[in-house]
């Protein structure tokens, strides 16, 4: 089985867990969180971590123009690592579809 490591990188630690149950509960995804910018340099920077998929969250991204350098910097070396930005809203609008129970984790 071919597993894909997904990095999800955002400040709410609390509603990333909940997606992160989402990709555990399929067997060929392995997630991992990060809540700030060392963690992110660190995890992705590390040469044996090769990630299928980063998702980041918009207000990060263009929060800061060093995140978008290293963001670069991280797709020049990793060509085929799919980057998903989260827009905050649909961040928003996931996580009241968890509140209310209308979706799981």
């Amino acid at each position: 089985m071919n597993v894909k490591n997904i990095l999800i990188y955002d400040k709410d630690a609390d509603f990333v867990q909940k997606i992160m149950m989402i990709f555990s509960a399929k067997d060929d995804y392995r997630t991992e969180l990060c809540t700030n910018a060392a963690e992110f340099a660190k995890l992705t920077s590390a040469g044996g971590n090769h990630y299928y998929a980063v998702i980041i969250s918009e207000e990060i991204l263009f929060s800061n123009a060093s995140y978008s350098k290293f963001l670069d910097n991280f797709i020049e070396k990793n060509p085929y690592t799919k980057i998903i930005v989260a827009v905050e809203t649909v961040f928003e609008e996931l996580n009241n579809l968890l509140k209310e129970g209308k979706i799981t984790a």
